[in-house]
């Protein structure tokens, strides 16, 4: 009876044999047992639980997300570029410290260079934005940021996280150094937790009283590009670019400002790689909008688009996501949540009515929201 239909309730099986109902849900549960069927809300606007043959249900399913497939036509390259500047919010004209927050949540674990950071990136996102902002989210906590790289001595690639949100996407990476200055750095931490500039480097001349202070200072800046350290402000970076401050014959050291710590300290309870997976798909969805292998080439996820792609489809088969062909131009399956898609299909009337207008935005070639680079 089952392997001939799709979804059905109790009282129709009983129907069709003429059984009482408490026979009826016997045998349905002993089916179900074995795992010849599936029970729960399958039909769309039913009042009851159905039942239905397992395989007819992964059957019902490929077909349905097929079709959804090929509901949505795809939409030009420009588009995509309308539909990012609307979706990060690009000169929407959102203030305070809350916009700031919503923006930096779609902007979490990409490497961008701080000298663009907030002139160029969030400066078009937040119409009142700040670097006293940054540092006043930082201070109370709910914004981290952890160095990717060096760009020669005055600039470097920093990636921010929200505090609640940083164990889970962070990926910390063990390193074993044998520079002796590094190792000091990173014992004093550990042993005395977050501290200010001067109390850092009174426990690295404890530890090695020789330490010449240029080369503490070098050692720290290595450390932070590499993703080991982090500071509680974001005054140090602000401090690199500028020329030292000198007070008599006191020189204020660039690393002066907010405490340091180590970075891995920041990841509170470990985390599997599945969950991490997992994480970066919601990130990037929420990133992009719609997501793809072209749109996350740049983002040096570990393990490459592999493993995503595995979580984006699962995602698709559970019935979060649509997968489909969106974007003429981009290669391969891409995803988005629903409200995504119709934003984007939403956004091709918007270029169709502005198409003889003046409106123009300038990004940055590093700029998320700039599909182009």
């Amino acid at each position: 009876y089952a392997r001939c239909r799709g979804p059905f309730v109790a009282e129709d099986a009983g129907a069709r044999f003429a059984l009482p109902a408490s026979h009826v849900q016997l045998a349905l549960a002993a089916a179900e047992q074995e795992g010849d069927l599936v029970h729960g809300e399958i039909r769309p606007g039913g009042t009851t639980l159905d039942w239905c043959d397992a395989n007819n249900l992964i059957r019902l399913k490929r077909r349905t997300l097929a079709k959804l497939r090929n509901q949505v036509a795809p939409v030009e390259a420009q588009v995509l570029c309308e539909f990012l500047m609307q979706w990060q919010g690009i000169h929407s004209g959102r203030r305070g410290e809350d916009a700031l927050l919503e923006s930096i949540s779609q902007l979490q674990g990409l490497a961008l260079p701080w000298s663009v950071l907030g002139a160029g990136i969030l400066d078009l996102r937040v119409s009142d934005f700040s670097y006293e902002q940054l540092d006043r989210l930082a201070a109370t906590g709910q914004l981290v940021w952890v160095g990717s790289s060096a760009l020669g001595p005055r600039d470097g690639r920093i990636r921010l996280y929200l505090r609640e949100q940083v164990s889970t996407l962070l990926d910390v990476k063990p390193v074993e150094t044998e520079d002796p200055i590094a190792a000091a750095v990173d014992a004093t931490l550990e042993a005395q937790g977050a501290s200010f500039y001067l109390e850092l480097e009174a426990g690295v001349r404890a530890r090695l009283p020789d330490v010449n202070k240029r080369e503490l200072e070098a050692t720290i800046w290595d450390m932070v590009w590499a993703g080991q350290l982090t500071n509680d402000t974001f005054g140090p970076l602000r401090a690199l670019a500028k020329p030292q401050r000198s007070r008599g014959r006191f020189t204020q050291s660039r690393l002066s400002g907010g405490r340091w710590t180590l970075v891995r300290n920041l990841q509170l309870n470990p985390v599997d790689d599945t969950r991490r997976t997992l994480a970066h798909a919601n990130l990037l969805l929420e990133r992009y909008g719609v997501v793809s292998r072209d749109a996350v080439a740049h983002e040096q996820l570990r393990g490459g688009f592999g493993p995503l792609y595995r979580t984006l489809r699962a995602m698709e088969e559970s019935g979060q996501l649509r997968r489909g062909y969106f974007v003429e131009g981009m290669a391969g399956a891409q995803f988005g949540h629903v409200g995504a898609i119709d934003r984007l299909r939403a956004a091709k009337t918007t270029v169709e009515e502005n198409q003889f207008g003046s409106q123009t935005a300038v990004l940055s070639a590093i700029d998320p929201a700039n599909p182009y680079g």
